[in-house]
Formats: structure tokens, C-alpha cells, sequence
């Protein structure tokens, strides 16, 4: 399967973007129990059962979940601290040190493998080195490895150009190698002109996801496809929107297929997870599944 590619664009408007939103403007922190949010956290520290929190409106929007990437978070937090960016600095180096292995292990957003991150680093001034180093130091958290936990003091403080590479490189790790069209392939994607702008293409906002893109693809109206696009779409509303548009239900091999027929996997328990739109010529378009 080969994606209808261009080269990969991050345009600058998006990365302006990305800066703004990519670190909540509210720490989150998970913990197991009540006793060690009072072991580790300031006193009054705002707590709220697991349950409770993912039902909180303010708490659950869609750039909040997508930067924690609430979803994979360990059955085993049941509790959540949600406070102001100028309290984690405030609490005892020990503590914050546990504070943040206890998120990397249950798998909270925004904890990255120093390894990933060192080259950027080590690319940096002599001078801007250590004006990094001064930021990050309390939020570089070591047990088996070495990682770096952003918070959102840590990262208002950064300097902006060592944030736009970060994000670039950070968006690197979703992009594939580009396999360049030739003029038969070109043919093919050429019939789609309402969703070649789209192609590898980054979004500014958290939410389109990849029902939306496939939706989007079906809808050959330009502007409908346009507003489409940039929908989180859920999977009934997606399986409406292909009836609607006199998409049924069959089962077939990859190698009898044809331009506009749309893929779908589903789980375990028969939920869909995720959907692309054929091309043609094993051309597919589709947001990526992360």
C-alpha cells in the first residue's frame, strides 16, 4: 500500500499553530491511589476521580486529550491533578522526579525518549545550550532510560526557534518516504482534485481525524469536502454518511478493488478504527492512523 505522495509540507502557519496549542495551558498529572496524590502534590492541589474527570467538559476537549493522549492511559491511574502551570516548579525536586515517572508509566502524552530529542539539543549554540538546559533540567526524568516531560512553564519558556525545530522533528515521525508520481500514477490522482490539496498535508487543529478524510474523499463538492475535512467524525456518523452516499457493505481482496472504494478495520469487538479511500494503482488517501 503507497500513499499518493508529494513531498511532505509543514507550512509556517501550522507550525505557529502547533506552538500555540501543543502543550495545554493545564498540567495534568495521573496518580494510583489518594494517598500518593498527598504524598507528592502542594495541599488543596485540585483532585478528581478518574471517572468524574473524563466526563469533565473543560477537561475532555480535543487538544487536551490528543496532547496527553488520554486514551492510553493505564487502567491503573485513578485519580487526576489538574493545576496551573506555575505549581509543578514549585514542588520539591524529589517529588517532582516521581511525579513524572509515575505519568511515563502509565503512558500520559507529552514524555518523550531523550533520544529523540538530544540531537536537536546538541545541534544548538554553546549559549542556547545552556539557556535549554536551565529550562528543562527539572523535567528530565531518568529510570531505565532518559526522557523529558513537557509541562506547559517549561514550554512558554523555551525559545522559539528551538520549539519550530522540535515540532518539525516531532512531525517527522508521522511522515513516511515520499515515492515520487509519475505521469500514469498522476492521471490517476488527478481525477481527485478535491482532495489534492490535502495530500500529506498537516492540519493546524487537533480533531479531523481519519473517518473525516474518508467522508471528505466520497464528497466530491469541493466546499462540502472543504468543511468535511476538518470534522471529528464518530464511527455511526461516518457509517450514515457512506449510506447516504450508496456505499454498501461487501467483502473482497486488495486485489479487486477500484478507485472510490473505501477499506475499513475494525477491533476485536467489530468497532471501526480506522478507513481509507482507494485511488487506484495501490494509491490510497487517508489520514494517518497514530
Amino acid at each position: 500500500m503507497v500513499n499518493a505522495e508529494r513531498m511532505m509540507d509543514i507550512e509556517e502557519d501550522v507550525i505557529q499553530a502547533w506552538e500555540k496549542k501543543v502543550v495545554p495551558e493545564y498540567d495534568v498529572f495521573y496518580f494510583p491511589t489518594l494517598e500518593e496524590v498527598k504524598k507528592y502534590m502542594p495541599e488543596h492541589t485540585l483532585v478528581i476521580p478518574r471517572e468524574e474527570f473524563s466526563k469533565h467538559n473543560s477537561y475532555q476537549t480535543i487538544d487536551m486529550i490528543n496532547s496527553y493522549e488520554m486514551w492510553q492511559i493505564s487502567k491503573e491511574a485513578n485519580y487526576v491533578c489538574v493545576v496551573p502551570e506555575d505549581l509543578f516548579p514549585m514542588i520539591d525536586r524529589r517529588k517532582q522526579q516521581a511525579i513524572l515517572n509515575t505519568q511515563q508509566a502509565f503512558g500520559r502524552g507529552l514524555i518523550f525518549d531523550w533520544e529523540l530529542i538530544e540531537p536537536l539539543f546538541q545541534s544548538q549554540s554553546h549559549m542556547m545550550q545552556k539557556e535549554i538546559e536551565g529550562i528543562i533540567e527539572p523535567y528530565i526524568l531518568q529510570n531505565q532510560r532518559r526522557y523529558l516531560a513537557f509541562q506547559r512553564q517549561m514550554w512558554t519558556r523555551l525559545p522559539g526557534s528551538f520549539k519550530r525545530e522540535l515540532l518539525i522533528k516531532l512531525a517527522e515521525l508521522y511522515t513516511t518516504n515520499s515515492t515520487p508520481m509519475n505521469m500514469e500514477v498522476q492521471k490517476v490522482v488527478n481525477q481527485f482534485q478535491h482532495i489534492i490539496p490535502y495530500f500529506n498535508r498537516f492540519s493546524k487543529e487537533n480533531g479531523p481525524n481519519c473517518f473525516a478524510a474518508v467522508l471528505a474523499a466520497a464528497t466530491e463538492n469541493r466546499q462540502k469536502c472543504q468543511w468535511l475535512i476538518n470534522q471529528w467524525i464518530h464511527p455511526e456518523t461516518f457509517q450514515l454518511g457512506l449510506e447516504w452516499r450508496g456505499y454498501k457493505e461487501v467483502t473482497t481482496s486488495m486485489n479487486h478493488l477500484n478507485p472510490k472504494d473505501i477499506l475499513i478495520w475494525q477491533d476485536e469487538n467489530g468497532q471501526m478504527i480506522h478507513t481509507t479511500f482507494y485511488l487506484g494503482r495501490d494509491y490510497f488517501f487517508n489520514k494517518a492512523l497514530f
